[in-house]
């Protein structure tokens, strides 16, 4: 007679919830939460994705990204920094979906993991540190100070990028690990350009800004190169692709140096038009004034895009000068001038500019590959959830 099946021995899944305040379509880190999502072995994790919301925010783009990638998006309304019912009602929601390990990102969501470890029964915490916009304000530096001080109180930090590891280090954080952001090589990889889209006259070359358009990620000055090469290379087009508070001034910038026919300005753009893009562009030039790890930079590296970027925070974790494109200090007396020598350098040598993308290629292969982080990941969580 045969033996009765046995019941399963697998151990049932860790539930890790993602903490995040975002609203729009978000930027990097959620695409690192919402990539995380669709790779996840749920076998292993099951994972939530819980979002803090204020009243007017907007977060269709967010909800897509989380529909496609297959996630449980879970929003959840407050209306300051800390609002005592938006704590309690994520502490019943963690205890209700037997949340195991709480992810957190940005500063609000480490102020409310922080405050969790004050109280019993709380998950284990870990947050990662996608990067600190530079304290322009009394706000920004508020926010800033508040999260070095909530590290001390997490079981682990991880830190995107060499010099936020070292930042989270000295905050005085218990335990801190480096684990750079990643990218999906099977979606984004070289590929020639598809159906021409709609929003790039067919000029001939195209040089590309991907990103948030407001004052970290210096936009103005991608705008600026724009004019500086306008007239050595007339041919050639300017594409911007994003949204935020610097696109009107940019615009405005764009027509008062004369370039309203030559700068494309494309709004945000989904996953697909974005790499739809990078397929048409010849460089990418990231200017960028403070910087994590740059979700775009690894995108267009993926690609076989070389790129122009300055050297700060984690971008030279990426590039490696004169390698895999080519990186300049962002203290340059004439920042502009000197993006648009080494873009048109690299524009006249095609050569050149197509062996820094296959090597650019090449080292996110090796080393930024998102299926290896999503293994590193995995282990974290369960070694997590398994700690008394």
């Amino acid at each position: 007679m045969p033996s009765p099946a046995c019941a399963s021995s697998a151990p049932p899944p860790v539930t890790v919830a993602h903490l995040r305040s975002a609203t729009g379509g978000g930027g990097g880190p959620d695409k690192t939460i919402f990539a995380e999502a669709a790779l996840m072995d749920p076998r292993r994790v099951r994972l939530l994705c819980i979002y803090l919301t204020r009243p007017g925010d907007g977060l269709e783009g967010i909800r897509r990204r989380a529909r496609d990638a297959g996630a449980c998006l879970l929003e959840l309304p407050g209306r300051s920094l800390f609002d005592v019912w938006q704590f309690q009602a994520l502490r019943r929601l963690l205890h209700r979906e037997g949340v195991d390990v709480l992810h957190c990102h940005e500063p609000k969501g480490d102020v409310l993991g922080a405050l969790l470890r004050l109280l019993p029964g709380h998950p284990s915490l870990m947050t990662t540190l996608h990067g600190w916009t530079s304290p322009r304000s009394r706000k920004s530096a508020l926010y800033a100070r508040l999260d070095r001080l909530c590290l001390r109180r997490f079981d682990l930090v991880l830190a995107v990028s060499r010099p936020l590891e070292a930042a989270a280090r000295q905050a005085g954080a218990p335990l801190v690990r480096y684990l750079p952001n990643g990218v999906d090589t099977d979606r984004w990889q070289p590929a020639p350009p598809g159906e021409p889209l709609a929003m790039l006259p067919p000029l001939r070359p195209w040089i590309g800004y991907v990103g948030r358009l407001s004052e970290e990620k210096a936009p103005e000055l991608f705008v600026k190169m724009a004019g500086r090469m306008a007239s050595a290379l007339p041919e050639a087009g300017f594409v911007l692709a994003g949204d935020g508070p610097s696109l009107e001034p940019c615009r405005r910038l764009a027509a008062d140096l004369g370039l309203a026919h030559r700068v494309v300005f494309t709004g945000r753009l989904d996953e697909s038009a974005i790499r739809s893009l990078l397929a048409r562009l010849d460089l990418l030039v990231n200017p960028s004034r403070t910087e994590g790890l740059p979700n775009n930079v690894l995108e267009a590296m993926a690609m076989a895009v070389p790129v122009v970027a300055t050297a700060v925070g984690g971008v030279p974790d990426l590039v490696q000068h004169g390698e895999t494109g080519v990186l300049i200090a962002a203290g340059e007396h004439d920042l502009p001038e000197t993006l648009a020598h080494h873009a048109l350098a690299l524009l006249a040598n095609p050569d050149q500019a197509r062996r820094m993308g296959q090597a650019g290629r090449d080292r996110v292969e090796r080393e930024f590959s998102f299926h290896v982080r999503v293994r590193a990941m995995t282990e974290l969580y369960e070694t997590l959830a398994r700690r008394p």
